[in-house]
């Protein structure tokens, strides 16, 4: 009995140290699905492009490009693509997602000997794993039809549900922690190959890559940079090259300590970013900054500012305002509420003129210092910045508040 009680304490014990460095608390459930749906989207739209492309180098000048099998016939791989595209239409479109997720992995299992199938496959996981498609999409609608409720539900029933409070934590944790497992597996793999390469081992990959006009389109500006300045370039290449092997190699490990966490998120992300510009590896970087964006995307990760932002709830105007805003306020960072709710320091700080009222740190900004204050600390209301800058050095954004 004891055995079995300090088998299953540590096994309760080892379960919340694995998925620690994952879990996520304080995730909006809408901003959740807002960031899963995202990458749904933009992920569908890519593979649609994919498709569209395969068909045209494919049919269109009968070759294959290497695209699907090379004994595939024009008509075959004519089919092929129109499937690919067909599901692609549904992912984007959020039309029986689950399933058309499912039946695109499926697809793409035929090619996981290249690295682009095998890194979309694992976002596909994800996906599957977070219930993509439950919101902002056609079975969203489809869901409030009694006709369709029971199919749609019935679709969704092995995926995941986040939408509940008190489970958001777990569930995203588990599907970041699968994810990245099964990336790190890849990158492991990957670094078992460089170990092999003469090249890599000395440093010399980039170097040689960064010249190759097979492999990048600036080849031409990057000769040049060689020639002009060859130690300088010699170095950036070496130690880039360096730092990448240690993030492949510890990838997953890195995860369990705050610092390591920072350094997989960024030098993966100007990685995948890097590759996307600079290196043609066709769809490749595309997929992984989409896995990127599901694994990472979120404010306790970004450590987003957030703020309370209290208006007149009796005023027309003001209520539109603030439907406005929160159409911004992608992360959800902006608790918004009405005045009549307000604490004493914001009511001090107004007196008795009603006007939109911010409490940011401690401190609260009013009127036009208000909307200046939400743009210049909270994301992603900073890409506004330019505008109400311009409205405070001109002082017509406040004359403009005034008026309104």
């Amino acid at each position: 009995m004891k055995t079995n009680k300090l088998i299953a304490n540590f096994s309760i014990n080892f379960g919340r140290f694995l998925f620690k460095p994952f879990q996520l608390y304080g995730v909006n459930p809408v901003a959740l699905e807002r960031n899963i749906n995202l990458v749904r989207v933009i992920f569908g739209l890519g593979m649609l492009h994919r498709y569209v492309d395969i068909l045209g180098f494919s049919i269109l000048t009968y070759d294959n490009q290497g695209f699907f099998p090379i004994d595939s016939s024009p008509a075959i791989t004519a089919a092929r693509a129109i499937y690919g595209i067909v599901l692609s239409l549904l992912i984007a479109s959020g039309f029986l997602t689950p399933v058309a997720l499912f039946l695109l992995l499926l697809f793409m299992m035929q090619f996981v000997y290249y690295l682009g199938p095998q890194v979309a496959g694992m976002l596909i996981w994800g996906l599957i794993l977070l219930g993509a498609g439950r919101s902002y999409s056609i079975d969203s609608l489809l869901l409030k039809r009694s006709r369709f409720k029971k199919i749609i539900k019935w679709i969704y029933l092995f995926t995941l549900e986040p939408k509940n409070p008190t489970r958001i934590p777990d569930v995203l944790s588990q599907a970041r922690f699968f994810v990245l497992l099964l990336f790190w597996g890849v990158c492991v793999s990957a670094m078992s190959y460089h170990f092999l390469d003469p090249l890599w081992l000395q440093g010399k990959v980039l170097q040689l890559l960064f010249l190759t006009p097979y492999l990048t389109d600036h080849y031409t500006w990057l000769t040049e940079f060689a020639n002009k300045q060859p130690v300088l370039y010699d170095i950036f290449g070496a130690s880039t090259i360096y730092i990448q092997g240690v993030w492949e190699l510890f990838l997953f490990p890195l995860m369990y300590f705050p610092w390591g966490r920072v350094f997989v998120l960024i030098w993966g992300l100007g990685f995948f970013i890097q590759s996307f510009f600079m290196m043609n590896l066709g769809y490749l970087p595309f997929i992984e900054i989409c896995m990127w964006t599901l694994i990472f995307n979120y404010s306790p990760v970004l450590n987003l500012n957030t703020a309370i932002l209290y208006y007149d709830d009796r005023c027309n105007l003001c209520r539109r305002t603030v439907v406005v805003l929160k159409i911004f306020d992608f992360y959800e960072v902006l608790e918004v509420k009405g005045l009549s709710i307000a604490p004493e320091i914001v009511q001090a700080e107004m007196g008795d003129t009603l006007q939109i009222a911010l409490l940011y740190r401690g401190n609260v900004y009013t009127g036009y210092r208000a909307y200046q204050k939400l743009c210049s600390s909270l994301f992603p209301f900073l890409l506004l910045y330019p505008i109400i800058f311009l409205g405070n050095i001109t002082n017509l954004g406040s004359k403009v508040y005034q008026w309104i």
